[in-house]
C-alpha cells in the first residue's frame, strides 16, 4: 500500500526530529564512556602508586629496625661467641612476637653458621653461600625478592643487615636476617583503597 504524500512528510518530519536526539544520545554516551575510562585509569594508577608507597614504607620500617638492632652490643658480641647464653634467641623471639609481617628472624656468624633463629630447625645450618651473608661480609645490607624460600619452606622476602664487631666497626662478625611473610604483605597491599581527593582514609 502506497503512503500518500501527507504520511510521507509526517514520517520525514518525525525522523528529522528524532535525529538530533539520537546524535546527542550517541555523543553523551561517548563522552560518559571517555570520562569513565579516564576515571578508571586514574584510579588504577593511583592504586598502583599508593601500593608502591605502602610497600616502600613497610620495607623501610623493617630495614630501620634491623639497622637499630644490629647496633645492640650484646647481639654483636654474642654473634662472635655463638649466642651461648641465648640472649640473641630471646631477643629474636620477642621481635617476632611484635612484628606482624615477620615469618622468622635469625642471626648467622661470619663463618656462615646460623647461631640463633626463631625457626629451631635453622640453628646450626650452614649458610655461607647465601647472597645476604656475602653482602654482610662486605658490610652491606641486602634485600631479596619474594619467592619460595628453601630455608623456611614458605613464600617470603629476606632482608639482611650486617653485624660489625663492637671492638672494630670495620670487622664483620655476622648478619641479622628477617624473613618477611610475603602473603601477609600482599594482604596489606590489597587493603589499599583509592580515596577521593579531600576525604580521609
Amino acid at each position: 500500500m502506497k503512503l500518500n504524500i501527507r504520511w510521507q512528510l509526517a514520517l520525514v518530519s518525525v525522523a528529522l526530529s528524532l535525529l538530533p536526539i539520537a546524535v546527542v544520545g550517541v555523543l553523551a554516551y561517548r563522552i560518559a564512556r571517555g570520562a569513565l575510562e579516564e576515571r578508571i585509569r586514574f584510579n588504577l594508577e593511583t592504586l598502583a602508586l599508593q601500593s608502591d608507597e605502602k610497600l616502600e614504607r613497610l620495607l623501610l620500617d623493617q630495614h630501620q629496625n634491623l639497622a637499630v638492632w644490629s647496633q645492640l652490643g650484646f647481639i654483636r658480641d654474642d654473634a662472635v661467641t655463638g649466642d651461648a647464653d641465648g640472649r640473641i634467641l630471646q631477643f629474636l623471639q620477642e621481635a617476632k612476637r611484635n612484628t606482624d609481617i615477620a615469618q622468622e628472624f635469625w642471626v648467622a656468624n661470619v663463618a656462615g653458621t646460623v647461631i640463633a633463629s626463631t625457626l629451631p630447625a635453622l640453628r646450626g645450618r650452614e649458610v655461607g653461600d647465601r647472597e645476604w651473608l656475602q653482602a654482610a661480609r662486605r658490610g652491606q645490607s641486602w634485600v631479596g625478592s619474594p619467592a619460595l624460600q628453601d630455608l623456611t619452606g614458605r613464600v617470603g622476602m629476606p632482608i639482611a643487615f650486617p653485624l660489625q664487631a663492637s671492638f672494630d666497626r670495620s670487622k664483620p662478625v655476622g648478619v641479622l636476617v628477617v624473613m618477611l611473610d610475603w602473603p601477609k604483605v600482599v594482604t596489606i597491599l590489597q587493603s589499599v583503597r583509592v580515596v577521593p581527593a579531600g576525604q580521609d582514609e
